[in-house]
């Protein structure tokens, strides 16, 4: 019965997805078990063909209203985070976010680097470079099953914010977009 019902929602509502929202917090520093390097990266400075797929996937997040940060370890380029904001994370039709903030639109570990507590850490360190610059909050939104990268965030600081909800009736050019908040 349930996947008789998922069937004719699917043929009624089109393609759907469901976004749990995340928003960065006070935290903690997280221990992990080297010391990792955060530093910005700009597109100039890395070489697809010499990166890993995953992160050479990864490189146009570049651009204007744009942040990139790495994660290196000896020199070594092992995770990527990218932040949007102004007009450019507008354009995506998502979660509504203030002025001054800006949304982690990307996050990126190489599977060699996984299960090492990279990803809290990178989410965590450009976190606090970000609001430093004077973006805040932060958002970010995550599958809704994804719990691997929802532990991350949770283990970053960050909390739940709310549920994003886009259906795409198969009469419509573009998504219906529905951002549920949470409740104060």
């Amino acid at each position: 019965m349930r996947d008789l019902l998922k069937r004719i929602a699917r043929k009624l509502l089109g393609e759907y997805a469901l976004y749990r929202i995340w928003r960065s917090g006070e935290f903690t520093r997280i221990p992990v078990d080297k010391c990792f390097e955060l530093r910005e990266v700009i597109k100039d400075e890395l070489d697809p063909a010499n990166l890993p797929n995953e992160l050479a996937d990864s490189l146009w997040y570049f651009g204007s209203q744009a942040r990139g940060f790495g994660c290196f370890e000896n020199g070594q380029l092992l995770g990527l985070a990218f932040f949007w904001w102004g007009k450019r994370y507008a354009q995506r039709n998502s979660w509504p976010i203030e002025p001054s903030a800006a949304k982690l639109v990307h996050i990126i570990v190489t599977p060699a680097a996984r299960g090492r507590g990279l990803a809290p850490w990178l989410i965590q360190a450009a976190t606090s470079t970000m609001q430093d610059s004077g973006h805040a909050p932060l958002y970010a939104r995550v599958w809704h099953s994804n719990k691997p990268s929802q532990r991350a965030f949770r283990r970053a600081g960050w909390h739940p914010w709310g549920w994003l909800v886009q259906v795409q009736p198969l009469w419509c050019k573009h998504p219906w977009t529905l951002p549920i908040p949470r409740r104060l």
